[in-house]
């Protein structure tokens, strides 16, 4: 996914099955490992495991500037960062692994994990949020 940093610049991200997310290029492997990844790899991983979706579960991902959701998003970081006042949301992007199991796992054993990506024009903010079944 190609996505608009600016007038003049913007950047890849790569919502990846295992968890995380890179940007530049997609990171292939399968099985996680610890950090750094050997590579340039730029990474996010807020669930950093070895998913396999072979037998269920799914991944979602969205990216929005519509202005009902990015209020949502503002008044979100106001209410954790409130000395940040005059933050306002810009582009937003929520990515979720729903009901998914780690490799070797039974179906019965899942999990879900959503990341919320909140971004105004100078600053970014990452809100990870879990159900473990």
């Amino acid at each position: 996914m190609l996505v608009k940093k600016n007038l003049t610049n913007s950047y890849y991200m790569q919502v990846n099955n295992n968890g995380d997310i890179t940007f530049d290029a997609p990171l292939s492997q399968y099985t996680s490992q610890a950090f750094p990844i050997s590579g340039s790899h730029k990474i996010i991983a807020p669930f950093w495991t070895d998913i396999d979706t072979r037998y269920g579960g799914y991944l979602y991902y969205r990216t929005t500037t519509q202005s009902a959701i990015l209020q949502r998003g503002t008044n979100k970081i106001r209410s954790l960062f409130p000395d940040i006042i005059n933050f306002s949301a810009s582009w937003m992007m929520v990515v979720t692994w729903e009901d998914v199991a780690a490799f070797g796992c039974s179906s019965s054993s899942t999990i879900t994990c959503q990341q919320v990506y909140i971004c105004s024009v100078r600053i970014e903010f990452r809100i990870l949020k879990e159900k473990l079944k």
